[in-house]
């Protein structure tokens, strides 16, 4: 898998002008290859994954050079706030975090250390430093409680949180069709009427909450709920 995602690095960067065709390219190539859902661009971080943060800058702009503004940049204006500010908002220390800077010819990793942020050297891009990402990026499985990762893992966008709210959905359709009363047709019936008096709601918006709620209900149902 490295072999395969240094390749397809080496061959696409040719095509690549700016910082965000280098942006995009990297994160397609590894996203893909990993099934990495990267974060982009959120609190003006260039990419990022659960703790690993990556910055980008233009094709070869290191010049293959820590000494050089664009990797000072990228380290240490860049990195050095984006680190703190997340670690603030997910209640973490600053050291459980990864920095990755690269202009797509080069490659190096940032860190906090005793309250500075510190880089390692300046790699080529290569298999080697290729598989350094692919480590770090598959180790940081673990992912902050924080109310955006929940609602992302577990909202009602996500997966999780369609599937439930459909099985819920399925269980309630089946109370609901059986022809004698029971406890819980009895809550909706009186549930209903309630929601009825204080929502007011058209049958346009009705359809159009039934059709962005992110799973389905059965004809019965729906009509249930617009009268």
């Amino acid at each position: 898998m490295n072999k395969t995602i240094f390749k397809q690095l080496k061959k696409d960067k040719g095509n690549w002008l700016n910082e965000t065709e280098v942006r995009q390219g990297w994160i397609k190539i590894i996203g893909d290859a990993l099934n990495i859902p990267f974060q982009m661009e959120r609190q003006r971080v260039d990419a990022s994954y659960n703790r690993v943060i990556i910055e980008f800058k233009d094709k070869g702009l290191f010049n293959g050079s820590t000494s050089s503004s664009a990797f000072k940049n990228a380290v240490f204006d860049r990195l050095k706030k984006y680190i703190p500010t997340r670690a603030k908002l997910e209640s973490l220390d600053n050291e459980d975090y990864i920095g990755i800077v690269t202009d797509a010819e080069h490659i190096a990793f940032a860190r906090y250390s005793r309250g500075k942020i510190v880089h390692d050297a300046l790699l080529p891009l290569s298999e080697s430093s290729v598989s350094l990402i692919v480590k770090a990026l598959t180790d940081c499985k673990w992912v902050p409680v924080t109310s955006e990762n929940l609602i992302t893992d577990f909202g009602h966008s996500s997966d999780a949180g369609c599937n439930m709210l459909q099985a819920l959905s399925d269980a309630l359709s089946e109370r609901l069709e059986k022809k004698n009363n029971n406890k819980i047709k009895m809550i909706f019936e009186e549930w209903k009427a309630l929601y009825g008096q204080t929502s007011n709601l058209s049958i346009s918006q009705v359809n159009g909450i039934l059709d962005n709620i992110g799973f389905q209900v059965n004809f019965s149902e729906q009509k249930s709920l617009k009268n």
